[in-house]
């Protein structure tokens, strides 16, 4: 698959209906939506004029209730990649004990948890600045997180796979709600 085009979102000339016009015009297939939060509401717009034309591929900055709300239907099918799969697991019925069934548990609400179990494992053994640093680079560093146990990497990232979700209908009598699906 080759790069038909870049559109800059934050570009003040962007236009949503004719970039989405020119990719369909240039034979592009599917859409990557890479944007931050700082975007979103443009992002937002490229995924309703694209009316389901082209596929969607987007980062974890959609996994959002604003998507589902505000697309719904026309979100159906995106594919959006996140750090964390949210199907039920300890963490998210503990999640959901402590928040209520009102607040959305997201990747961020995992990885925040991750980061802050890191930290707390690292002060544990050596609680100091320079001691967490050295403790977090120890190849055999892991502390139990949201999915597992957390390790990195020799760069100092975070050793893990990217997780794949779909919007997706949820049908409950005669409403249809949307919600984030992991892919299998």
């Amino acid at each position: 698959m080759n790069l038909l085009e870049e559109f800059d979102l934050s570009r003040p000339d962007f236009d949503a209906f004719e970039s989405i016009n020119e990719s369909i015009v240039r034979g592009a297939e599917v859409i990557l939506l890479a944007s931050d939060h700082t975007m979103f509401d443009r992002a937002i717009q490229v995924l309703s004029v694209n009316n389901k034309r082209l596929k969607v591929l987007a980062g974890d900055s959609f996994f959002s209730q604003k998507v589902l709300k505000i697309l719904g239907k026309e979100a159906t099918g995106a594919v959006l990649a996140v750090p964390a799969n949210l199907a039920p697991s300890p963490f998210w019925q503990t999640f959901k004990g402590v928040w209520g069934q009102t607040v959305p548990v997201s990747p961020r609400s995992a990885l925040a948890y991750d980061a802050t179990q890191a930290l707390i494992t690292a002060m544990r053994n050596e609680p100091s600045r320079g001691g967490i640093q050295r403790h977090l680079a120890q190849p055999t560093f892991s502390a139990s997180g949201a999915e597992g146990n957390v390790k990195f990497l020799p760069t100092g990232d975070r050793q893990g796979s990217v997780h794949l979700m779909t919007v997706a209908p949820v049908k409950s009598g005669k409403v249809t709600r949307y919600s984030f699906k992991p892919l299998p």
